[in-house]
């Protein structure tokens, strides 16, 4: 079956494009339809991320850019959306050529060969300035929309009235943003780390729009410590610390991705015909206690992650497993992930029908499909590069 859209947009383009390639990711690969449950969890928190935004600086470069465009605004349409383009590739230019700064550019590959990125900046961060309260408005070309709509009103107000006084018209424009941080010299001045004021302001904005949240309670608390952790997991560390909720569903979050894990080897143990060293390994010194992992309530965890049991298949798929599990029926659960596998991808497409080629039995020559334990975005290049880009802001 083929798939696809109408184009009503070029937001709607981007976030399409944004979705078909969430599986060059390996941390976002969904093989068996948990994503749901795994980006709920991430929502709550940390409100406001993505798997695909790298530094804190883009939630300032993008407002800015808008800004300049929404001071000069382009005769036509379409000139908005092409010079919002080139500010934000000249942003990245500048960044990698001209200051030498890689880690976390958005695009730094293709600029090095001389071009630009599909998901653009404002594609990837335009759900966290809404989250946060910096962007009053809604999607990018309905913001724009407006500007244009309102520009002919304000036009057809001068032609009307003979009011030619810029000041007076200005009193019937909508204020989209919230960032005092904005200065017209930005470009000029642009660098990939957070001023102080920029990392104070972010800071207040995240935790005012999201008080309840782990990510605003870490901002709050100061909590620079727990960049140490390597994984989520590892956050039990600090955890006490925490308000009973956050607590609570932490540790959802940490028994569904152990349950999660077991899935995901078995997963690769059946695509490589049980010929996957890691799974071997790991199920040999598992397998008579799979029970352990399945101590998980399934209708909790849904409402942990805001999910409120609304998807019967993935609920139903779940029990099942936990049902095998606290049997010990490995045969069992593989039964039900190829029977998964198949319901999401149809026969065509599910490695656990159609199998993958394994040329080497050599650890590093085999591939791990659908990711190990789920860190919800608490990875170096995302969450923990937002809060380290903060707290490295604040200390100027």
């Amino acid at each position: 079956m083929q798939l696809g859209w109408i184009d009503f947009s070029k937001t709607a383009r981007n976030k399409i494009l944004s979705v078909l390639s969430l599986p060059e990711l390996q941390d976002t690969v969904d093989e068996l339809g948990i994503g749901t449950i795994r980006d709920g969890f991430s929502n709550t928190f940390f409100p406001g991320s993505s798997t695909i935004q790298t530094r804190a600086k883009y939630f300032f470069i993008v407002p800015y850019a808008l800004i300049d465009l929404e001071r000069t605004l382009p005769k036509r349409q379409a000139d908005f959306y092409n010079q919002l383009y080139d500010i934000e590739r000249k942003c990245g230019e500048k960044l990698v050529n001209e200051l030498q700064v890689s880690d976390g550019v958005i695009g730094v590959r293709s600029i090095k060969r001389g071009e630009w990125v599909q998901r653009k900046p404002s594609d990837i961060y335009w759900a966290g300035l809404r989250e946060y309260k910096i962007f009053l408005g809604d999607t990018l070309s309905e913001y724009c929309d407006y500007l244009y709509a309102q520009e002919i009103e304000i036009k057809q107000q001068k032609d009307s009235s003979n009011v030619n006084d810029d000041k007076n018209n200005k009193l019937y424009k909508r204020s989209f943003w919230n960032i005092p941080t904005y200065t017209k010299d930005w470009f000029n001045k642009l660098d990939i780390d957070l001023s102080k004021k920029e990392a104070e302001f972010l800071k207040d904005m995240i935790i005012s729009s999201n008080r309840d949240s782990m990510l605003s309670y870490i901002l709050q608390k100061n909590m620079k410590e727990i960049l140490k952790c390597k994984t989520f997991e590892e956050i039990k560390t600090f955890i006490t610390l925490f308000p009973e909720k956050i607590q609570s569903d932490f540790h959802h979050a940490v028994s569904f991705s152990q349950f999660n894990y077991i899935l995901r080897v078995l997963y690769n143990d059946i695509i490589y015909k049980h010929n996957n060293n890691e799974a071997n390994n790991f199920l040999n010194n598992h397998k008579n206690n799979l029970n352990k992992f399945a101590k998980i309530d399934i209708n909790e965890i849904l409402v942990s992650a805001n999910l409120y049991n609304n998807d019967v298949l993935l609920s139903d798929f779940l029990q099942d497993c936990k049902d095998a599990m606290l049997e010990n029926n490995i045969e069992k659960l593989e039964a039900l992930i190829v029977e998964r596998e198949r319901d999401i991808k149809g026969d065509n497409r599910a490695r656990t029908i159609i199998g993958v080629e394994d040329k080497s039995q050599d650890d590093s020559a085999q591939i791990w499909f659908g990711g190990r334990e789920l860190n919800y975005r608490f990875t170096d290049r995302n969450v923990k590069s937002i809060l380290n880009d903060i707290f490295t802001g604040l200390e100027k």
